[in-house]
């Protein structure tokens, strides 16, 4: 069994301060990693609407746009970024404002290297099975039958989908780790499972893909 090529992702990194950015920069970039830093949210922005990214790792408190008005126009601009936030004690309440409205999580000055780190791979998990399931999406086109329900205006309409319960996560987290490609993968299916944006037959697919074959 041949092994599918390293995921790339793209990560924006914004920072007014030249020697947070610089560390940054260095602490995040790997080969499957291209990094792009911005001096400011006005920089940022142009990035964003020339370029895709994946992530967007933002200070919160910047001059000229700062990083929440940049989160703002970001997920207009790429309403699938994730976007991790760099944020002092004081901020913390517009951060959690902003979590609730869709970023993807936050770390509070000071933090350590390895704090960041395993934010942005876990933000990259789940990238990454995002990108599995558009192409399990893309691959169901045209290969099964659709169900129609007709409503009592007569006009027939596709049925709603069926979603998985996140409240069934515990079998997940009960679960053997030795089914499973890593603990990481896992536990970003489990994050990605509970905003409710799969349905229970993707679920089923993904964790098909996402287990190790069997040995021997």
């Amino acid at each position: 069994m041949t092994s599918a090529p390293p995921t790339q992702f793209s990560i924006l990194i914004v920072d007014d301060e030249r020697a947070s950015r610089d560390l940054l920069e260095r602490a995040l970039a790997t080969p499957q990693r291209t990094v792009t830093v911005a001096r400011d949210g006005e920089e940022a922005l142009a990035h964003l609407e020339r370029d895709p990214f994946d992530l967007l790792v933002t200070d919160l408190s910047m001059p000229k746009l700062g990083g929440q008005e940049l989160f703002q126009r970001a997920i207009l601009l790429q309403p699938s970024i994730q976007v991790i936030f760099i944020t002092g004690y004081g901020s913390l309440e517009t951060v959690l404002g902003a979590i609730n409205a869709g970023a993807f999580d936050f770390v509070a000055k000071p933090f350590k290297l390895a704090e960041i780190q395993l934010v942005v791979r876990n933000a990259c998990d789940k990238v990454a099975l995002m990108r599995e399931v558009a192409t399990l999406r893309d691959g169901q086109q045209g290969h099964e039958p659709t169900t129609e329900v007709v409503q009592d205006d007569g006009l027939s309409r596709d049925p709603p989908p069926v979603r998985a319960n996140p409240a069934g996560l515990g079998r997940y987290q009960q679960a053997s780790e030795e089914g499973w490609i890593d603990a990481d993968t896992r536990l970003a299916l489990e994050r990605l499972r509970a905003d409710g944006g799969l349905t229970g037959k993707e679920v089923e697919r993904l964790e098909e893909r996402l287990r190790r074959p069997p040995c021997g």
